[in-house]
């Protein structure tokens, strides 16, 4: 049973202010739980775009909302950001390789237009802003002020419902592998602030995590957690270990997905509903030999893809790794179908 803690701490970001200034500067030079599940059919889905190939697998990534979307990937060479196609916008990669980062948006400080991406530092023993704009090289990092206890071993995000607020953010740590802890990123002048509000303790430990503005999808020894605001936890039984998850509003309800310790790749509905995602080739790409990252969203900038899409890192004997996209809307549709 999900029980819920509330504390509140203000953070704040350390020696950040400097930080940002210079960013925009070298920018403008140039509950309880029901447990009523039921498994479909597997769903098969044709895979309607792709990106071109990158050098090496990724450590971890994250889906930029636009217009235009946008693709930050850490890999062993660094912290770079592509466009859909997988062509490069940053010059160079950032010197960071962060082994968690949550979905991005995009906001405007003092007339500059920033891509913000949370993510961990070095050692996984802080959180930090992500941020880049035309006209800098590379992605620089912003450390957030938090008080981390413990090696964090994951987190996720997504756009704040809250006024003022700019992304939800949750973590969770080494020394409480069952505690998601929620918090709320803002800007208060040039600074970013984080401020941890709530927690959320699970049965068993967890291992994935993805949000809305007011939804968790959490994963982990206990399977799936669907929870919307207050509500009762909707607990789905996969076959395997969740290892990363994905989360969006879809019509009135949502689309999850999830990637199985065992290789497989699941979508799940607001109702409990789930079946295994099974890849269509395309005239050019084949189907994934096995799955890397995974990762969902419910932007309508993508021409191709006008109903959200499904982002899934596909790696095969013959070919580099890629990304490759699938329609959310079809998935979701076979799963309401059921």
């Amino acid at each position: 049973m999900a029980e819920r803690a509330s504390l509140k701490r203000s953070y704040s970001v350390v020696n950040q202010r400097g930080a940002l200034l210079a960013l925009l500067f070298c920018a403008a030079c140039g509950g309880t739980q029901d447990n009523q599940t039921v498994e479909t059919e597997k769903l098969t889905v044709p895979i309607i775009w792709q990106s071109s190939p990158h050098a090496e697998e990724l450590v971890s990534m994250s889906i930029i909302d636009g217009p235009p979307v946008n693709i930050m990937q850490s890999t062993a060479e660094g912290l770079n950001i592509f466009d859909v196609d997988g062509v490069k916008r940053t010059e160079q990669p950032g010197p960071y390789t962060p082994a968690h980062l949550g979905t991005g948006t995009t906001v405007t400080v003092q007339g500059t237009e920033l891509v913000i991406v949370p993510g961990t530092t070095l050692r996984n023993d802080g959180l930090a802003i992500f941020s880049f704009a035309e006209g800098l090289i590379a992605p620089v990092e912003i450390p957030l002020d938090a008080e981390i206890s413990g090696e964090i071993l994951g987190l996720c995000a997504s756009a704040s419902a809250l006024d003022g607020g700019l992304l939800r953010l949750a973590y969770w740590t080494s020394l409480q592998p069952a505690v998601l802890r929620y918090g709320t990123v803002s800007l208060d002048g040039t600074d970013f602030v984080f401020d941890e509000s709530s927690s959320e303790t699970f049965d068993k430990y967890l291992t994935a995590c993805a949000l809305t503005g007011d939804a968790t999808l959490a994963g982990g020894g206990f399977g799936l957690s669907l929870v919307k605001n207050s509500d009762d936890a909707l607990v789905i039984d996969l076959p395997d270990v969740p290892e990363g998850v994905g989360l969006i509003p879809m019509n009135e309800g949502f689309l999850g997905v999830a990637k199985g310790s065992g290789g497989a790749l699941y979508a799940v509905n607001e109702g409990g509903v789930f079946g295994e995602v099974i890849f269509r080739d395309a005239l050019s790409v084949p189907a994934p030999e096995r799955i890397g990252l995974v990762a969902l969203s419910d932007s309508q900038a993508v021409g191709s893809l006008p109903n959200g899409f499904l982002a899934v890192e596909s790696l095969t004997s013959v070919n580099p790794p890629q990304i490759i996209y699938v329609d959310a809307n079809g998935i979701y549709n076979q799963l309401s179908a059921e």
